[in-house]
């Protein structure tokens, strides 16, 4: 599997805001009280026990989002967390929490563009070659625990570096990058810097500090 990433396909981008509209709409109209697997489930139309239970299959977006598969879904959904569309709440099992920006995009103030996924596949018996146009590929359901743990671990590491050098935290990393940071787990300075936010500076200045923590969460 060839991973390309999100800076080497700036220019294959297109107009995703009703992919991102349908997505932030199914979030908010269940009360930003699901995880991505149950967003992709509602997208996609697909019933399961906790889904009828809590009449989510009621929902108007509910099926909105069948056309797409759940592989790009997945893909996609990355694509909005990266952007800072949608946040992750650690502390509430994983629920999905729709941003300012998303709701500039959610209520048609602003437009959405979104990384083409591209998949070349020949497929043969012993499996798929694939080349997939996205950040990469990774699953955004992980332990809310160990997300949540991880995630304060590297606050606590931001507000260290900020506080030694007197600048606002955020100016170190911002939330968007520590969420990424806690999905993808990068375990050596090179992977910490192709997370996107992370340019070649933050990548040489903080990375070290960053990837000591990650690795004790392995």
């Amino acid at each position: 599997m060839e991973i390309v990433t999100f800076a080497e396909t700036l220019r294959n981008v297109f107009d995703g805001t009703i992919i991102v509209q349908k997505a932030l709409s199914a979030i908010t109209r269940t009360g930003q009280q699901i995880g991505t697997s149950m967003l992709i489930d509602i997208l996609r139309g697909s019933f399961s026990a906790e889904l009828t239970e809590k009449g989510y299959d009621k929902l108007k977006t509910f099926g909105a989002g069948r056309d797409i598969p759940a592989r790009d879904w997945q893909d996609y959904l990355l694509q909005m967390l990266q952007i800072g569309y949608f946040e992750i709440a650690y502390n509430e099992n994983n629920h999905l929490k729709v941003t300012e920006i998303g709701n500039d995009v959610l209520f048609g103030r602003q437009k959405a563009k979104l990384v083409i996924i591209k998949r070349d596949e020949n497929e043969n018996r012993k499996g798929r070659k694939m080349k997939i146009v996205t950040n990469q590929e990774l699953s955004l359901e992980v332990s809310p625990t160990k997300n949540k743990d991880l995630f304060e671990a590297l606050r606590r590491v931001r507000k260290q570096l900020a506080d030694q050098e007197a600048i606002p935290a955020y100016i170190v990393l911002s939330d968007k990058v520590l969420h990424l940071l806690s999905i993808s787990r990068p375990m050596t300075i090179e992977a910490f810097g192709n997370i996107s936010g992370i340019g070649e500076f933050k990548k040489k200045k903080y990375g070290k500090e960053f990837v000591e923590v990650i690795r004790q969460f392995e």
